[in-house]
């Protein structure tokens, strides 16, 4: 990360490093799968914003804690809905 008076930005010569590692033949690991999802979705990283509401967000989707009670209550809401939600 670059930071200067107009705040954090990422160094795009280090992403473009890290875009052009050779990639791993050992796709049917797990973690490697992951690694690369997150490598190759760098330059695509969303910044948090707060809402009209003042709801957290990245993107479109709506941050919460990790909270196990939090968890199940927001997926009962969701379940419990007339509506489809993908929660």
């Amino acid at each position: 990360h670059i930071v200067s008076s107009e705040g954090i930005t990422m160094d795009p010569a280090k992403v473009e490093a890290i875009t052009k590692w050779p990639r791993s033949t050992f796709v049917t690991e797990k973690e490697n799968i992951e690694i690369w999802t997150i490598v190759e979705n760098l330059d695509k990283q969303v910044e948090f914003h707060l809402d009209d509401d003042n709801v957290l967000r990245q993107g479109t989707r709506l941050v919460v804690p990790n909270d196990a009670t939090l968890r199940e209550a927001l997926l009962t809401e969701a379940h419990s809905s007339p509506f489809s939600i993908h929660p």
